[in-house]
């Protein structure tokens, strides 16, 4: 299978589907779909900062928000995190959303 845009695309949405997470973003309408997922951190700087409070990702399609999300609150599972950091992949596909605690 050739590796484009479509493909990856594919790819993408058969992992947010096993098994997805239901999450909704302070201030935006409706509810998102991801996968929970953990970056993978260096204690030097994860030690200070923001970063200090990380406690896990989120990983959904870039397609589905089009303003920045820092310090947005995401609600998952009844419960409040603030968006620390997001990432996109290099094809533009996917969006990883670092959340920490509610008061990050």
């Amino acid at each position: 299978m050739a590796l484009n845009i479509t493909n990856i695309e594919s790819r993408f949405s058969e992992l947010l589907n096993s098994p997805p997470i239901s999450f909704t973003v302070e201030g935006l309408t409706g509810s998102f779909v991801g996968a929970r997922t953990a970056k993978k951190s260096d204690y030097k700087f994860s030690d200070y900062g923001r970063d200090a409070n990380y406690s896990f990702s989120i990983l959904t399609k870039s397609s589905n928000f089009s303003s920045d999300l820092i310090d947005k609150v995401v609600t998952l599972s009844g419960k409040n995190y603030r968006v620390l950091n997001t990432a996109t992949d290099a094809a533009g596909v996917s969006l990883r959303i670092d959340l920490g605690g509610e008061f990050s």
